[in-house]
């Protein structure tokens, strides 16, 4: 679900806007020494790391807004998450309101993919 590939160079490109708008949604998520402790070790398990060539189909699911302001210079799409797949489909919303505000639509989205395998 909009996810990145943790080495990517987009990356850079959102993290103020991502860490401003986790902060918008505290009553959902606390952003609490804890959790800011574990993002960071979440950042360091992954580094370096490449997921593996997998036997099954796989789907990237991307959002089709950026994340407030992130990357508005960017090239259209050059901005959407590059999780290797073997097929991607784009969802109303941004990386956050894709699972939020658009929930139905997401979960949509992927129960129809599933069907048509």
């Amino acid at each position: 679900m909009d996810t990145y590939l943790p080495y990517t160079t987009k990356l850079g490109q959102f993290e103020d806007a991502w860490t401003n708008e986790m902060y918008e949604r505290e009553e959902l998520v606390s952003m609490d020494g804890v959790r800011m402790s574990a993002m960071g070790w979440y950042v360091h398990l992954l580094e370096g790391w490449k997921p593996p060539q997998i036997s099954v189909p796989s789907l990237q699911v991307r959002a089709t807004e950026r994340v407030l302001a992130a990357a508005p210079d960017a090239d259209a799409q050059s901005w959407q998450a590059d999780w290797p797949a073997d097929s991607a489909i784009d969802v109303p919303g941004d990386h956050f309101t894709m699972m939020e505000k658009h929930a139905d639509t997401t979960a949509q989205a992927v129960e129809d993919w599933v069907a048509n395998l």
